[in-house]
Formats: C-alpha cells, sequence, structure tokens
C-alpha cells in the first residue's frame, strides 16, 4: 500500500508544492503587485496536475517533469519581464520579441542566483522519481479505476479551494485576474483571447457603446482660457527624455547638482511637480502616443505594433493642417518599435532615425544625447518655420552602463549601486540638454518656440528609489513616486513661469498645448485635459488604478469600487474601442470635422 502511495502520490505532491513555492517566489519578488493568494495557486495547480494520476507511472512523471519545467519557464520569464518593466507578461508582447536583442544583455543582467530555485526541484527530483518508479505499476483494471477515482477527487478538491476562496474578478482588468484568479488562468486566458483575435477579429461592440463615445466628445468648444493662444504660430519643440524621473530634479548630492540645466529651465518655465507616467506595455512608444493623440495605451502589447494601419487625430496632423512642417528624430533603429510604420499614421511627414546621424559617440544603446540632439540643431535649423519637431532622447536607457570616463560626480555613499549609475547618465543628459537648448538661442530660435520637456517613465525600482531617503518606505507611496516624471513647458520668450500643482498625465500634453496654441478642441479627440486651466486634475493608468484631484493614489484592485474608480475604467473602454475598432474618422465625420492630409 505505502509502495502504491509513493508511486502515484508522492511525485504528485511534490510537483504541486514545489509549484506553489515557486508562485510565492513570484509573490516575493514583486512585492504587492502580484498578490496571489497561495491557496489560489495551488487550488490551480490541483486542477492542472490531477488527471496525471490516472496515467501509469512512467507517463505520469514525465508528465509531471515537463509540466514543472513549462511553468518554471513561465514564471522565470514573467520575473524578469517584471524586473525589467514593472509588469507581467502578456501574450501580445511576444509579437514585440524582437524588441529584446539590443537590450539582450539588460535582461541577462536581471537575472539572480535566487532565481535558480525555479529550477532546483527539477535536479533534485528527477532521480528521485526515477527511483520510485521502478516496476510499480500495476496494469489491473481495479489499479487504473482507483488512480482514475484519485485523479477526480483531487480535481475537485483543487477545484473547491478555488472556487470557496471567493475571489471575484473584472475579467478586463489584468491586476484583478492575475491577483484574483491566479497567474496560471491568466495567462490560460490570455493566450486564448489573443488567438481568437487574431483568428475571428474584433467582437462586435456592445449596445450603447457608439452613443458613450459620442457623448463623450461631445459639446466641446472654443473657450478663453489662461494663456489661451499665447503660443499661437510659434515653433513646437517637444523632448521625450528617457527614464527621467522626478526625484533628480532639484537633487544635490555632495554639494552637486544632479540636474543644474533643468534645475534652471524650470525657473522661466511651467512646471507640474505632480505628472506621471502613464505608459503600459508600450513602454517609451506608449509615452509618444499618450503625448501626441492623448488616448491611452493598450492593456496588453503596443499601439505601434497592433493599430500601425489606423487613423489617428494627433498632434502633429492638427498641426499640418495649420502649415507647420512636423519632424520626429530618435537615434535608433527605424524599425525599433515599429517607429518606421507607425509614424506614418501620426503625420510625421519626416523620420530622423539612426540612420540619419554619424555615430560619433557610442553610449550605450547607441549614439549618445549629446551628439544626437547637437546633430539635431542643423536638422531643425533647416526644417521649415513653423516646425512641430518631437526629439526622443536613448542615452539615460536601463541598464544604465555608463562609461567611467564620462563620470564627473562624486556620489559617494551611493557609488556602484543602479541609482548612481542612473544619476551619471542623468547628469550627462542634462549636460546635454543645456548645450541643445544654447545652441538654439545662438541660432535664433528658442525664443520662437514653444519648448515642452517630459519623461516618458519610470527608470529605478522601489528599493532604489528608497535609497535617497527622502521618500516613506511605504510601498505604494514609492510605487507613486516611481511614476512622477517631470513635465516642463517654456512658452516662447520664456516670460511666463510658475508652478502648477493640478495632478496630470501625459495624455494632457496635447490638450495643454492645444491651449497654448490656440486649436479648437471641438476639432479634437483628445481624452486629457489642459493642465493649464484645469480645475481639477484626475491621472488613470493602464491597471484601472487612479490618482485623484486631492493628489491621492488609488489602487482599483484591492479598494472598494467608488463613483471615481467606475469612470477611471471607462475612460479606459472607451480608449480601447476608439483603437479597436478606428472609430476616428467616423466621430469626426459626425462632428462636421475633415481632415486634409489623409
Amino acid at each position: 500500500m505505502m509502495k502504491q502511495f509513493s508511486v502515484h502520490i508522492v511525485p504528485y505532491l511534490v510537483t504541486a508544492l514545489s509549484l506553489t513555492a515557486k508562485f510565492l517566489y513570484l509573490n516575493w519578488v514583486t512585492g504587492s503587485y502580484v498578490d496571489i493568494p497561495w491557496t489560489i495557486s495551488l487550488g490551480t495547480l490541483l486542477m492542472l496536475t490531477a488527471p496525471s494520476i490516472a496515467l501509469n507511472s512512467g507517463k505520469r512523471l514525465w508528465v509531471l517533469i515537463v509540466f514543472d519545467l513549462i511553468i518554471s519557464v513561465v514564471l522565470f520569464a514573467d520575473i524578469l519581464y517584471y524586473r525589467y518593466y514593472g509588469d507581467i507578461i502578456s501574450a501580445p508582447v511576444l509579437v514585440q520579441i524582437g524588441l529584446v536583442g539590443p537590450v539582450l544583455s539588460s535582461v541577462i543582467g536581471l537575472i539572480k542566483f535566487s532565481d535558480l530555485l525555479l529550477f532546483l526541484d527539477l535536479a533534485i527530483f528527477l532521480p528521485f522519481f526515477g527511483l520510485i518508479s521502478t516496476g510499480a505499476d500495476n496494469k489491473s483494471c481495479r489499479d487504473i479505476c482507483m488512480r482514475t477515482v484519485a485523479a477526480v477527487a483531487v480535481m475537485s478538491i483543487g477545484y473547491s479551494v478555488i472556487f470557496f476562496s471567493g475571489n471575484k474578478f473584472d475579467a478586463n482588468n489584468r491586476l484583478q485576474v492575475i491577483n484574483r484568479a491566479g497567474l496560471l488562468y491568466y495567462h490560460f486566458a490570455d493566450i486564448s483571447n489573443y488567438l481568437d483575435g487574431v483568428v475571428l477579429g474584433e467582437e462586435p461592440m456592445q449596445k450603447g457603446d457608439m452613443a458613450m463615445i459620442e457623448k463623450r466628445f461631445a459639446g466641446r468648444k472654443m473657450t478663453e482660457g489662461r494663456l489661451t493662444g499665447y503660443a499661437k504660430g510659434a515653433n513646437v519643440l517637444v523632448l521625450q527624455v528617457e527614464a527621467l524621473q522626478s526625484f533628480v530634479l532639484n537633487l544635490n548630492i555632495n554639494g552637486q547638482e544632479i540636474t543644474p540645466n533643468l534645475n534652471k529651465l524650470m525657473k522661466e518655465s511651467l512646471y507640474f511637480p505632480n505628472f506621471y507616467s502613464q505608459t503600459a506595455q508600450g513602454n517609451t512608444s506608449d509615452a509618444e502616443f499618450l503625448a501626441n493623440v492623448s488616448l491611452y495605451p493598450l492593456q496588453k502589447g503596443s499601439v505601434y505594433f497592433l493599430y500601425t494601419k489606423n487613423d489617428y487625430r494627433s498632434l502633429p496632423q492638427v498641426l499640418r493642417e495649420m502649415g507647420y512642417s512636423t519632424l520626429v528624430m530618435h537615434a535608433n533603429e527605424p524599425e525599433y518599435w515599429n517607429r518606421k510604420y507607425m509614424y506614418p499614421s501620426l503625420h510625421f511627414a519626416t523620420f530622423y532615425s539612426g540612420e540619419s546621424y554619424l555615430l560619433d559617440e557610442k553610449i550605450g544603446l547607441g549614439l549618445g544625447d549629446r551628439s544626437f540632439l547637437h546633430q539635431s540643431v542643423e536638422k531643425i535649423k533647416q526644417a521649415r518655420q513653423p516646425f512641430y519637431s518631437y526629439l526622443i532622447t536613448l542615452t539615460s536607457h536601463f541598464p544604465y552602463n555608463f562609461p567611467d570616463k564620462l563620470k564627473v560626480l562624486n556620489l559617494s555613499p551611493y557609488e556602484g549601486t543602479m541609482a548612481a549609475n542612473y544619476l551619471h547618465a542623468i547628469h550627462y543628459v542634462d549636460q546635454a540638454i543645456g548645450s541643445f537648448l544654447a545652441e538654439m538661442r545662438e541660432q535664433g530660435l528658442l525664443d520662437k518656440t514653444l519648448v515642452v520637456i517630459f519623461g516618458d517613465h519610470f527608470a529605478l525600482p522601489e528599493n532604489e528609489l528608497a535609497r535617497f531617503g527622502k521618500l516613506p518606505d511605504v510601498k505604494q507611496a514609492l510605487q507613486v513616486e516611481k511614476n512622477r516624471v517631470p513635465l516642463i513647458i517654456r512658452v516662447p520668450g520664456g516670460k511666463q513661469a510658475g508652478v502648477i500643482n493640478t495632478p496630470g498625465g501625459q495624455i494632457d500634453i496635447f490638450p495643454t498645448l492645444a491651449n497654448l496654441l490656440n486649436l479648437n478642441p471641438g476639432d479634437l479627440l483628445t481624452m486629457g485635459r489642459d493642465l493649464v486651466n484645469a480645475r481639477e486634475g484626475f491621472v488613470v493608468f493602464r491597471d484601472g488604478s487612479y490618482i485623484d484631484k486631492t493628489n491621492n493614489y488609488h489602487n482599483i484592485a484591492k479598494e472598494p469600487q467608488t463613483p471615481e474608480a467606475a469612470l477611471a475604467l471607462q475612460e479606459l473602454r472607451i480608449s480601447d474601442l476608439l483603437i479597436r475598432y478606428n472609430l476616428t474618422d467616423r466621430l469626426l465625420n459626425k462632428k462636421g470635422v475633415r481632415p486634409s492630409n489623409r
């Protein structure tokens, strides 16, 4: 009897328990982001592995080993993806797998020795399983029936564990699905939904969806507010800075300013201290999309890959209709983030990629920002005025392997940490921006140009942010601070300066510039707010969490439903529908707007 138990049950129990431990390890690595109850993980594993009990011992062992290996690889991928992007991997992200190449060394650098625990059980239990399976099978009808009954019983136990956990969730909320239904369910449903979308196409919109969307964009009129039209007809230059976080501004270490040039620029600009990154799995490309289209990024994957051929009512399109030349500059490969194919849909007439620049200063992933910005001045100078020029920097990209020969700061006692490497890179970027603005001034362009500088996404995880002692040692506070990025707007002449404390996000950049440039909001489909004139702010993140008008953060996966939470989810749904069903032209036609440069 004990022999039969050891053959049929022990390998199964060992596998289920070891995999449960691996899920707990994932919880530990991701902190509060992934917080799956152990009962959900165990119950799911019992259900999925129970059928193996009905097999003979040899087949069962191989099924369990293969299952263990697959789950271990999935968890390993989730952990690495989380360390790099702060999220859990999804099926659409696999479409973007080509992006890993340039940052492969960065990804490898994320692997920690403790991650080997994910595969340790395979090395230990494989020979053990072989020993207990030797000659142990009983092929009698009674034995087969007993194994089958045992399999059904264990599957029922697993289902009961999940059922009585009582975790309800919104199937459209990724974080709720992960934390309340479990990671295995999430991955299975995610892949299934993605394949359904590819094979069957988008499901029809629900009744009332179109009316909800039309209501969202109805009744917009031109109104006079603070600084309305102040920069009308001016050139527009937007500088999207890689991984620029707000905490570096006015940061002083050992008597050294980390960002002296940005600190100086803030004094002659509008500065928004409560401004946040709203990017999702599209990262840098999401920031570009938010700023230029004022729609939310996708919950899974990147708009730049999945909806390249859509029609978008973008800022460059509107400015082209007003006679602006439109150019975008980024010294990376043109195919990276699919930019080569997406920029025409955003109505950028000219794209200067890495192929347009001389690689005379290589730092990290490519051309150093000092050279990139210096070479860009000449391209901007040659552009027909007024121009809309959008520049994306690169040097401060993870993993911040900044050359020692370019380090000029004394960052003791932080030296040698990820945080110190990041600060060295950001100081270099700040110097590059200072030189760039000086060159723009020399060319007579700076005071004719509306200059916007903002950070695209977070740079440092919570544990690295906590090193500076400026922040409360509270997980939620650090999570919020991680997403705080600068927004600096210098109007031509630098004569309008001040601090605007209204909470805002990258989705608000387009409507804020629309006010300064005197663009008619009735001709736009922006979902953000004009932060200069907004009475209150409301910042929605892709997981449905939000920051309210008092700048307090709310995590809807862990808080009761409120009217504000419902509004946040509705905003995300409207944006998703507009993108998924390519509704831009349909909505513009109803508003009587005829884009002239389709």
